[in-house]
């Protein structure tokens, strides 16, 4: 491989879709990069900082974000389904779109704009 080849992969690895990611590790020590529109289902990021990140569509159906600081985060349009929200910070967090069924919001601390998000607390309702 010649040198010059070896500038145009560095070039195209800074403009990959991960350049809009974030890498953070939980509690377990597992790194895990987070990005917009990714799919983290069940994933554990309890107790991580992730305030000010912008997380537009992820997909974090039936993940533990408890204790998990989440001030000026951008979930819009994300999935949270299920999703533990147990003693989060969830302050001028965005969840403009976002869709929020089956959550446990137990001792979480949190000021939101509720325009466009849809909550569902209710396990049992028949369809």
């Amino acid at each position: 491989m010649k040198i010059k080849d070896l500038k145009n992969i560095m070039i195209e690895t800074i403009k990959h879709p991960l350049s809009r990611s974030v890498i953070v590790e939980n509690k377990e020590g597992t790194t895990i990069i987070l990005r917009e529109k990714g799919e983290y289902r069940g994933v554990d990021l309890s107790g991580v900082n992730l305030s000010g990140v912008k997380l537009k569509g992820i997909d974090l159906s039936g993940a533990n974000l408890s204790n998990t600081n989440l001030s000026g985060t951008d979930l819009r349009k994300a999935k949270l389904t299920d999703t533990n929200f147990e003693g989060a910070i969830i302050t001028g967090t965005n969840f403009e779109e976002t869709n929020i069924k089956k959550q446990q919001l137990n001792k979480a601390e949190f000021t939101i704009n509720p325009i466009g998000i849809s909550l569902d607390t209710n396990r049992n309702r028949r369809k």
